[in-house]
């Protein structure tokens, strides 16, 4: 209740304030932006977690999940040596309530950086799913088919020679005859150039198939590159690649291209500043949008040159229209700092993004979000059609990291995947303990901010401001009222300690 008080009394100042440069330049109010209001609900958040699973030395990466919801599969990567971190990628299968039905792991170990399946794709007839990383013995990446029935091994797809390669992302064509993946250098801290590489493979023989790979590759130059996610139009004809295409100190950057699936050929390209990647993808129903995120660093923090392997703490919400890459809107979120998974994304994963089945909300995986004057640990955002914020998904610790996620035919609920972790110092050493969880949530309202309320009606006044006076006049206001509320909680601290009513 005192908290409610301090925050309306602050509030009230700052109204006060902001009436008289209006009346005084008889000015109208705006229409307010949504980057921070979206983060302030009236309600608390409840505990929305309806089922979670753990598996201990483990790392859950990625995420899919039949039609009618009976099976969940996830795929990662059991940890053998948590001390030299060596790990097997592994597929597991779960029933709608979290229950292990089966899990199978390929008997390789290597560093548990480049052991893992960084993407699966269930097929659309659910006969089979589909699992990319790097994974065999001499580091190539690969494409690797397992019966979804039973976990059974039925046969892999290499890029031989690419060793210096990661495959990203997989999809499965409409008609479940094609599997297309996506991928580029794994090592952009060291090696330039690299290769934006996309493939069509046939599904039943796990082959590639003619008119591909489609690379972009100017030989001789310093290329950066990086596939992070697919998306296939609902008829199947084309395929949209998200990522990041550059050369050293370029000015422009390729974000997103259009192919066609029966050539191979491109299409159309979304191009922008080089400061910025585009990471995970989304298409609606009708195949007429595209939905972008679109992670950014600000001018002042860019480097002399960008590098799309490493996550950028500001996102923007892309909406691009599907017949010609035109950007049709793009919705700033930068308040949510840091809405990728920190360590996942800076191995090449791009952040994951999903429409509901309904096609109302948009979820988005998320790390930690900067609300209550603090931060919450966060597990997936919910943002309307508009772009707002309108719920989060929270964590109960710090050390949970989601890595994918999957919507519910319920439109409310969101199947999600990561990993958890600890660390265990021995003399001069430490172990990193994995778990995987898996659970089935929904976004509740966050928690309303005294101090994110006070930075927005702040913010907003200085805008109004035409002149250096003004503005001087409206710091002095604003500097009252916060010492007038830090007076007043002082006061109520002190009550409460020396035992005051």
């Amino acid at each position: 209740m005192k908290l409610k008080l301090l925050t309306l009394f602050t509030c009230v100042l700052l109204l006060a304030a902001f009436s008289i440069p209006l009346m005084q330049n008889n000015m109208s109010i705006p229409v307010m932006p949504n980057t921070i209001l979206s983060q302030i609900a009236t309600t608390a958040p409840k505990d929305s977690i309806e089922w979670q699973v753990n598996i201990n030395n483990a790392m859950g990466s990625s995420i899919a999940v039949t039609a009618n919801e009976s099976y969940i599969f996830v795929g990662g990567a059991n940890i053998t040596n948590a001390t030299t971190f060596q790990a097997k990628p592994t597929l597991w299968k779960f029933n709608n309530l979290g229950d292990p039905i089966w899990n199978t792991t390929l008997d390789l170990t290597g560093s548990l950086f480049e052991r893992i399946f960084n993407r699966i794709a269930l097929s659309p007839d659910e006969s089979s799913v589909y699992a990319v990383g790097v994974i065999n013995s001499n580091d190539e990446p690969t494409l690797v088919k397992f019966d979804a029935s039973d976990g059974d091994y039925i046969w892999t797809y290499t890029l031989s020679g690419g060793e210096d390669y990661q495959f990203y992302s997989v999809k499965v064509s409409p008609d479940s005859n094609t599997v297309y993946i996506a991928g580029s250098n794994a090592n952009l801290y060291y090696t330039y150039p690299t290769e934006f590489y996309v493939a069509a493979i046939d599904a039943s023989t796990g082959a590639i198939k003619p008119g591909w790979p489609y690379t972009i590759f100017l030989n001789g130059t310093y290329d950066i590159s990086h596939a992070n996610d697919l998306a296939l139009s609902p008829s199947g004809d084309k395929l949209y690649v998200s990522g990041y295409y550059s050369v050293v100190n370029g000015t422009t950057a390729m974000k997103l291209v259009a192919l066609d699936t029966s050539t191979g050929s491109q299409l159309w390209n979304v191009t922008s500043g080089a400061g910025c990647k585009f990471t995970g993808i989304d298409i609606s129903g009708d195949g007429e949008k595209i939905y972008a995120l679109e992670d950014t660093l600000p001018y002042s923090w860019m480097m002399p040159y960008y590098n799309p392997a490493i996550p950028c703490p500001y996102a923007n919400l892309i909406t691009v229209n599907a017949s010609n890459g035109e950007i049709i809107d793009e919705l700033p979120l930068s308040s949510t700092i840091y809405m990728f998974p920190s360590w996942i994304s800076a191995y090449g994963l791009g952040s994951s993004l999903s429409l509901s089945h309904n096609e109302s909300k948009l979820y988005a995986v998320a790390n930690i979000l900067p609300v209550f004057m603090g931060t919450y640990y966060i597990f997936m955002v919910e943002l309307d059609s508009r772009g707002t914020v309108t719920g989060a998904l929270l964590s109960p610790n710090s050390q949970m990291t989601p890595s994918d996620l999957a919507p519910a035919n319920d439109n409310e609920s969101v199947y999600v995947v990561g990993y958890q972790y600890t660390y265990t110092w021995v003399d001069y050493y430490y172990t990193m303990d994995f778990s995987t969880f898996l659970l089935k949530g929904s976004a509740d309202p966050i928690p309303i901010s005294p101090g994110l309320v006070f930075l927005f009606l702040f913010m907003t006044l200085l805008q109004f401001q035409s002149s250096a006076a003004q503005r001087t006049n409206t710091y002095i206001l604003a500097g009252v009222g916060v010492a007038a509320v830090a007076a007043v909680a002082v006061t109520l601290l002190l009550v409460k300690i020396y035992g005051g009513k």
